[in-house]
């Protein structure tokens, strides 16, 4: 039994739609190596980049350091440094730090300088 011109058309763009998602994983893919490259200058290792990515300016370093493992004086000289740098920024009394970009800008940002 020969198929509908609306069920044609549908399978069409189910073919087509898989075909674009799987382009887009390709190009995400791609973009992940050129922001990682970027961020190599911020961050020495994943979990750094975990620790900047939690850095809301609400969690503490007990908080993050409990979440990655480190204590908190290895995330307090990590904000110190990145605070040199200009990519955090204090909130407040307790001096936790807030990431000022996020990982995309920052990589953006690496590019400019």
């Amino acid at each position: 039994m020969a198929s509908s011109p609306d069920e044609l058309i549908i399978n069409e763009l189910e073919k087509l739609n898989r075909t674009l998602s799987r382009v887009a994983d390709l190009l995400e893919f791609s973009i992940d190596d050129e922001i990682e490259k970027a961020l190599s200058n911020f961050f020495t290792n994943s979990r750094d980049r975990k620790i900047y990515e939690l850095s809301d300016g609400v969690r503490s370093t007990r908080d993050i350091g409990k979440i990655v493992a480190l204590d908190q004086k290895g995330i307090s000289n990590l904000w110190k440094k990145w605070a040199e740098m200009e990519i955090v920024e204090p909130t407040g009394n307790l001096k936790p730090y807030k990431a000022k970009y996020t990982i995309v800008e920052l990589a953006k940002l690496k590019k400019k300088r």
